[in-house]
């Protein structure tokens, strides 16, 4: 196909029938390579990204599923329009308040993750913290959650730690769904989503250890569910999460009682302690859940917060708390994620909040009390609540510390009759008037109502909705990055011939004030739909011809593909002559003339990086604010001070058994001193004091030492550590040693270089025969990896004995 035919269908695409458009998008997305690579230039891909704000959603759709294939062509122009959709889609979903709309926006993110995985990974965190919270088990929002499950399950094949990070609410959700019988659809995709969070984290067996009735649940559904779907997801789910000992089930359960036994064998059978946090983050480690740099912190501070929790030692609170200072220093930004590990951040949160609410004692007591009082009473109410709105007009951005309990206000009052909420949205308008820009966070908030009235106002004079108009031209400074949800019910009220004309002119004129303040060129196609079909509407032609010179000015030459239509319009309605016409002529005949020469610039948001995403949290940014304030400044990493380390690993001239216990213990705290990592070299101290604590960190100090060293320092660090194995014979240093073995195991940077056969030798020696039964496997699998024979007699009798 020729590029003028391309261009030609492009046309198509934006001009015609929805079938037609839909149709012509859906075989772009079909296509080859060599035609997608037309499709990629520059002139191609700024027409079709007006199809992303068509006036029909399954063209939005088709638009992004479009885009996500040419991203890989040039990257440099889709990637930043890519970003802008899904700045634009979480707005939507976490805002919008709509059910159909929901759904649209779950499908975009869908077809996102499925499109472009690599460039939906670093966004993952906002993500999943904007679709939680639609996981709903009401049955009004059940086609809402099926699709958010869908999303979901495209974004777990994405991967990335934000998964692991949300596994506990995920699977929460996903539990509860699964036995809701109200619904065989989000049965499905809720069982769909547990198999694909299992798959894409490793997280296998455990849940059935987290969540005890998951096992019996997955069974019941494979033993009474109808649909055979159903089932084969069943049995696929069952086979991802892996096999489970029965006694150890009924143990989950609490059918049986577990005996809690103590070795200092890692690999031996052990209870372990549900309430130290240790274990979880050694398993974290394990699983390939976290990294080493993060890994580090996380095992020091669960350390120093199991101290914290014995009151035997209460006299070394303070060196602990200057500990986890010095960690949370040498963190810089990332501290926000170990917080939660640490109580007594938490009292200085609690002790802030309590300080929060003694000063908004005047807002949150006063008016919530009065303005509640006046329920029934809607004349005393509205007074009240214009009170408030003059006391915001006085004190302007100050009134920002109290937005939160303004709007506690608003919604309470929102139930009232029409009347108040009439006053209710002048308030608000009053308030975004005296505040200006330092509004602009809070209007996320505000749109749910604007929403809300635009849709459910049936009166006949339609006053309510005039109100809300007022009150978007008034905020129009704070709109921008909320327009995709603002403009579409502006655009819906100027299409219904249903609303009073009035009305109708007011929604134009905000659509007016809208191009004024913004750049608008990118909703072009739904502005121009609306346009097409209200220009037979005589009131509303004057400021329709204005409407398309602005929309003219901001498109120039793009505005070529519109040309023809507007043109045929115009003749049809005997709008071709006067003063407005020659304006528009002049403007669209420059535009093609000149295409480079045009007036103003446009008021792009640019690239969008994944911070600037704002969705709901559960944790707060002012409370980052003030700890980011405390901590002032950072701990750098440290140069690996190798001369202590050499001689703490040395073994030369070491007999009797308490010069080699003498060694492990300086070895421990040397490791733990000179390593590389900040964070385990902040408890070095404390570690030198409490070797129960030097050992609890000794495998994470020997990884940041074992990371640092050249090859030959590493060679004579093994010889060392094969010497002890070999001669100590001192069961805690052999101990020691294996434990180290079978922790680098499971290291991206292990694993320990001895062999097998030694370390299987003094296993056996020190009668830890899990861990010598494991290295004999290992040496046979890599016996027999490297073409030797089969398993011979003495390999069995090894393995059995």
């Amino acid at each position: 196909m020729e590029f003028s035919e391309v261009w030609s269908a492009r046309k198509l695409s934006i001009l015609v029938k929805l079938e037609v458009r839909l149709c012509v998008l859906q075989c772009f997305c079909e296509a080859d390579r060599a035609f997608l690579s037309h499709l990629a230039q520059p002139e191609m891909l700024q027409l079709q990204f007006m199809t992303l704000h068509d006036e029909k959603l399954e063209m939005q759709e088709a638009a992004v599923c479009l885009l996500g294939r040419l991203s890989e062509l040039n990257p440099a122009l889709v990637l930043p329009r890519m970003r802008r959709v899904l700045l634009e889609t979480l707005s939507q979903l976490t805002n919008s308040g709509q059910a159909k709309l929901e759904q649209h926006s779950a499908r975009l993110l869908t077809q996102l993750a499925r499109q472009s995985p690599k460039f939906m990974r670093p966004y993952l965190g906002p993500l999943l913290q904007a679709l939680l919270p639609k996981l709903r088990n009401e049955m009004k929002h059940v086609d809402v959650t099926v699709h958010v499950l869908h999303a979901i399950s495209e974004l777990c094949v994405v991967g990335g730690a934000e998964i692991v990070r949300n596994i506990d609410p995920l699977f929460q959700k996903l539990t509860q769904l699964i036995n809701d019988s109200s619904s065989l659809q989000r049965r499905e995709a809720a069982l769909l989503t547990i198999g694909r969070i299992a798959r894409s984290t490793a997280y296998v067996v455990d849940p059935y250890k987290d969540y005890p009735n998951l096992l019996d649940d997955l069974l019941r559904l494979l033993k009474t569910e109808m649909s055979s779907k159903m089932r084969r997801q069943a049995i696929s789910t069952l086979g991802i999460l892996g096999a489970l000992d029965p006694y150890t089930h009924k143990v989950f359960t609490g059918a049986v009682q577990s005996a809690t036994s103590i070795s200092t064998a890692l690999s031996l059978p052990m209870a372990r302690d549900a309430a130290d946090p240790r274990q979880d983050i050694i398993q974290w480690y394990n699983y390939e859940k976290c990294t080493l740099e993060e890994f580090y912190p996380a095992i020091t501070i669960a350390n120093l917060m199991v101290m914290v929790q014995d009151e035997a030692f209460i006299q070394y609170y303070k060196e602990i708390a200057q500990a986890l200072l010095t960690i949370f220093r040498s963190l810089g930004d990332s501290f926000p994620q170990y917080v939660q590990q640490v109580s007594m951040y938490r009292f200085y949160f609690y002790f802030n909040g309590d300080t929060l609410l003694i000063t908004n004692f005047y807002f949150d007591n006063n008016f919530t009390k009065v303005t509640r009082a006046c329920r029934g009473r809607p004349s005393h109410r509205e007074f009240f609540l214009r009170q408030l709105a003059s006391l915001v007009a006085i004190i302007k951005v100050h009134a920002k510390p109290y937005m939160k309990q303004i709007f506690s206000l608003i919604a309470d009052a929102w139930s009232d009759d029409q009347s108040v909420k009439v006053t209710v949205v002048s308030v608000l308008e009053q308030i975004g008037t005296a505040m200006g820009q330092e509004f602009a966070p809070h209007v996320a908030e505000l749109i749910p109502y604007l929403l809300h009235v635009v849709q459910t106002d049936n009166s006949e004079d339609r006053k309510l909705t005039a109100q809300v108009l007022s009150c978007v031209r008034s905020l129009s400074g704070c709109l921008t990055p909320h327009l995709p949800l603002v403009l579409p019910p502006v655009l819906s009220i100027l299409d219904d011939n249903a609303v009073p004309i009035s009305v109708r002119q007011s929604a134009l004129d905000t659509i007016l004030h809208l191009t004024r303040s913004d750049d608008l060129s990118d909703y072009a196609p739904r502005l121009m739909q609306s346009w097409q079909s209200a220009i037979s509407v005589p009131a509303l032609q004057p400021q329709l011809l204005e409407l398309l010179i602005e929309i003219v000015n901001q498109m120039w030459k793009h505005f070529e593909v519109f040309r023809r239509g507007v043109d045929a319009n115009l003749r049809k309605y005997n709008l071709n002559s006067g003063e407005a016409y020659e304006k528009y002529i002049k403007t669209a005949q420059q535009a093609m003339l000149h295409p480079a020469e045009r007036p103003g610039k446009r008021r792009g948001t640019g690239p969008v990086p994944p911070e600037r995403i704002n969705v709901p949290h559960t944790f707060t940014p002012s409370a980052a604010k003030n700890m980011d304030q405390m901590l002032t400044w950072t701990v750098n990493k440290q140069r690996l001070n190798i001369d202590a380390v050499v001689r703490a690993w040395s073994v030369d001239s070491l007999v009797s058994k308490e010069e080699w216990a003498q060694w492990l213990v300086k070895l421990r705290v040397a490791f733990i001193k000179s390593g590389s990592s900040a964070a385990i070299r902040a408890a070095a101290s404390l570690s030198d004091q409490h070797q129960h604590l030097a050992k609890d960190l000794f495998n994470a100090a020997f990884m940041s030492v074992w990371t640092e060293l050249t090859e030959d320092y590493q060679d004579r660090l093994k010889a060392s550590l094969l010497t002890a194995l070999e001669t100590s014979n001192h069961p805690d240093v052999i101990q020691t040693i294996l434990n180290l073995a079978e922790f680098m195991d499971h290291s991206e940077r292990g694993p320990l270089p001895i062999a097998y056969d030694r370390l299987g030798k003094s296993a056996e020696d020190t009668k830890a025969y899990a861990k010598a039964l494991r290295y004999k496997e290992l040496q046979i699998h890599k016996h027999l990896n490297r073409g030797g024979g089969g398993l011979t007699t003495e390999d069995c009798q090894a393995l059995i004995t």
